[in-house]
């Protein structure tokens, strides 16, 4: 019975450590990838690298893919493709964003600072 209420205690305390370290973490601008409402999705089946992250404020963070469908041959039907691909940083573009053509080649790069084109 003591084990258990010890346990009981250990997991408690840790479970408010954490919460404590998040907490303080956002407080300072920092997102935490570990924090349990993050959303990303997995990019190119096994590969560990991850897309289009949200974090628990619903902001964007890290490389995005914004991809659309056209058809490039009437047989095969609409084909998904790259429209646009960048990095956000607390749900603005910062950094070099590619836009693409509809045969998948960069069509052109853009400049963001926190949302705004910057012209280099």
């Amino acid at each position: 019975m003591k084990l258990t209420k010890y346990i009981f205690t250990v997991i408690l305390f840790l479970i408010q450590s954490c919460s404590n370290n998040t907490k303080v973490a956002e407080e300072k601008g920092i997102h935490l990838k570990s924090a349990p409402c993050r959303k990303s999705w997995e990019m190119f089946g096994g590969s560990k690298d991850t897309i289009n992250v949200t974090d628990c404020h619903n902001l964007k963070q890290g490389r995005w893919i914004i991809t659309r469908f056209v058809v490039l041959n009437k047989k095969n039907g609409p084909e998904m493709i790259w429209s646009q691909e960048g990095n956000y940083s607390n749900g603005k573009r910062n950094g070099f964003w590619k836009n693409y053509d509809d045969k998948g080649n960069v069509k052109d790069s853009v400049y963001y600072k926190n949302d705004t084109i910057v012209d280099l």
